[in-house]
């Protein structure tokens, strides 16, 4: 067995009620993901490739609240689900965009909500959201707090954590996922310490009641403990490593799969030694006790904030000769990982490459880093003097002068260094960001729309540093905080998010700045590539095969049109032929479809609607990138004539 895999090879009896949500979605979207293994994956056939180009906008919702949405909608027998920029929760008819009621928890922030969580035994039916540190029950025939759930409706998730601190900061940003009577989910936490442990939890879905819990950072005695520092209890001190993203579960078996983040703080490892399990993994979990079955590591020690940044997919492939069940996941180094999801064997060979070592006193990295051999990276992890921009000459010179300033351009796994920028690729924004990848489950061709992104960073001494903005980069859906000091004790702290960007505001790298990929992990080759998303001012100028950055996902129906959302930079929602990468058909949107969208019918009416938000100034954004009329988050809905 691979070097950090410890596999287990178990027998398992389905159990699964039949009120369980269907493993396909049809007329209803029943999870985040569409169905439980999170493949976003639709049945519908109404809309084709010869029809597509026909799709019209039919309604639009706006909801009462000004700011941005990266929520995918719920849609049950009639009816969607939505939330509000600040997290109120509104029963819409799914045909007319006609509100049906309003759930406002009063404790909303702008932190992001990325979706709803479903729940029926074929008799009672539950609705869940969060708002804030809370998760909320629901009813979904009146929208009222299903009080005999938690506490008066709730459940407070900064409860039941052994804690790193006094800083037990937790939003589930991705909802639950639902096994039987059990809701399924990690969350969001600060990324520097003080911070919580990012343990997986479950809980009854009619009482609240904790039903079991798995630790992320183990304790003293536990397994994974021994890759911590030495005699000591690592969840007094440590926090992070937390499944951020999401959750998914393999219905039939009862297998729920995670993938987690860094533990914290994650570009200073000084005070954690050692490989830090079970930071940076892809774990397998019994979905009724919380036992790991199999884990994998795919960063050890990491000190690049190099993520799973998107939920774990379940599809089948066909491999050496066999047909097998398998789960994928990505991370932020653009690396796509495929296991054997009942033993965790992975299904093309990993290999250990030797990683630098660190220039920061005390800093002690990993000597090797898994790679898989294949499928290769979904973005670029190196850069030559040659691959900057070729925007303008005057631009091209101004990037090249900059890239001989920078370490690690040519080698992936370079740590960061004190007081001068480490190129991190694609690093905090990518390749596949919260968004995830969509996959055909049964042919095992995955897409997956990914950031071509050069990050930078640094550390500086503590004493040097200026305030930063909350406990992340609020890629995790963070809403932005006041500025804080450094972690007392810390000799040396993170200087903060950067990117190669030229002084125009565009990336200092060479197009494209975005891509849309077909892979089949049967091979592990690649189908297609196409630029993905533009500027829309660069456009207007001629500049259309740039792409851009995005955050957000796509839908594959069984007719084989791939609907995106995401982009940043442009006001378009596209559906592309997923045999080619060809572009079918463009939707207008009010602002940026930055969310993954959802399909679904009514009557025998095939719709499919993305949540819209308005623009807003970010680090990297043209000045003179249009601004639509739109201030409220804002749901839109296509449907053929």
């Amino acid at each position: 067995m691979r070097k950090g895999l410890i596999a287990a090879v178990l027998v398992y009896v389905a159990a699964t009620p039949a009120a369980q949500e269907p493993s396909r979605a049809g007329a209803n979207w029943f999870s985040y993901g569409g169905d439980p293994g999170g493949t976003r994956y639709s049945s519908l056939r109404q809309i084709t490739k010869a029809n597509v180009g026909q799709l019209k906008e039919v309604w639009r919702f706006e909801t009462p609240d000004a700011g941005r949405l990266q929520t995918t909608p719920l849609i049950v027998d009639g009816t969607m689900y939505v939330v509000s920029p600040r997290q109120k929760v509104v029963a819409l008819d799914a045909a007319t965009g006609k509100p049906k009621w309003t759930f406002d928890s009063g404790v909303g922030t702008t932190a992001a909500v990325r979706g709803l969580t479903w729940w029926t035994d074929g008799k009672e039916r539950r609705l869940f959201s969060a708002a804030a540190n809370f998760i909320y029950a629901i009813n979904p025939d009146d929208g009222k707090a299903i009080t005999s759930f938690g506490k008066d409706g709730r459940i407070d998730l900064r409860e039941n954590l052994d804690g790193a601190g006094t800083n037990n900061g937790y939003h589930a940003t991705t909802p639950p996922v639902v096994y039987k009577d059990l809701l399924i989910l990690g969350g969001r936490v600060a990324e520097r310490t003080p911070a919580p442990p990012g343990d997986q939890r479950a809980y009854d879905v009619r009482s609240g009641r904790l039903r079991w819990s798995f630790h992320t950072i183990p304790a003293a005695g536990e397994p994974g403990s021994e890759t911590w520092p030495p005699n000591t209890n690592p969840r007094e001190k440590q926090g992070g490593a937390n499944a951020w993203a999401g959750t998914i579960v393999d219905t039939e078996r009862g297998i729920v799969f995670i993938a987690t983040g860094s533990p914290s703080d994650d570009f200073y490892g000084v005070d954690r030694p050692g490989d830090n399990l079970y930071g940076n993994c892809v774990i397998a979990l019994d979905a009724n006790t919380g036992k790991k079955l199999w884990h994998f590591q795919a960063t050890r020690h990491d000190l690049w904030d190099s993520d799973f940044s998107a939920p774990p997919i379940l599809l089948t492939v066909t491999s050496r000769g066999r047909r097998v069940d398998a789960v994928a996941a990505t991370n932020k180094w653009g690396f796509i990982y495929i296991f054997d999801r009942v033993t965790g064997e992975p299904l093309f060979p990993i290999k250990e490459v030797p990683a630098p070592k660190s220039t920061v006193p005390g800093e002690v990295t990993a000597a090797t880093q898994p790679v898989p051999t294949l499928p290769a990276p979904l973005a670029k992890q190196t850069m030559t003097r040659d691959d900057v921009t070729t925007r303008t000459p005057e631009m091209r010179a101004w990037a090249q002068k900059e890239f001989d300033t920078f370490l690690g351009t040519n080698q992936i796994f370079t740590p960061l260094s004190i007081d001068k920028q480490t190129m991190v690729a694609p690093g905090w924004k990518g390749g596949v960001e919260w968004g995830g990848v969509t996959v055909d489950p049964d042919r095992g061709i995955l897409y997956a729309n990914v950031n071509n992104v050069f990050s930078l960073g640094s550390l500086t001494a503590a004493g040097n540093a200026p305030p930063r903005r909350g406990g992340g980069n609020n890629e995790e859906g963070a809403a932005p905080a006041a500025p804080t000091p450094a972690a007392p004790g810390k000799p040396y702290v993170f200087t903060g998010y950067r990117y190669f960007m030229d002084p125009e505001g565009y990336q200092a790298n060479a197009y494209p700045w975005g891509t849309l990929s077909a892979v089949d992990m049967n091979s592990g080759k690649y189908l297609w590539t196409v630029p993905f998303g533009e500027h829309a001012e660069l456009a207007d100028k001629g500049l259309t095969n740039t792409g851009a950055g995005s955050h957000g996902g796509m839908v594959l129906t069984s007719t084989g049109v791939l609907f995106a959302g995401g982009s940043e930079y442009d006001f378009k929602f596209r559906a592309f032929d997923n045999a080619t990468g060809k572009v079918l058909w463009t939707g207008q949107l009010p602002g940026h479809g930055v969310a993954s969208p959802a399909t679904y019918s009514v009557n025998g009416k095939q719709y499919v609607v993305i949540a819209v938000s308005p623009t807003r100034g970010k680090a990297g954004e043209a000045p003179s990138a249009p601004k639509p009329p739109l201030t409220n988050g804002t749901y839109v809905v296509f449907a053929l004539p």
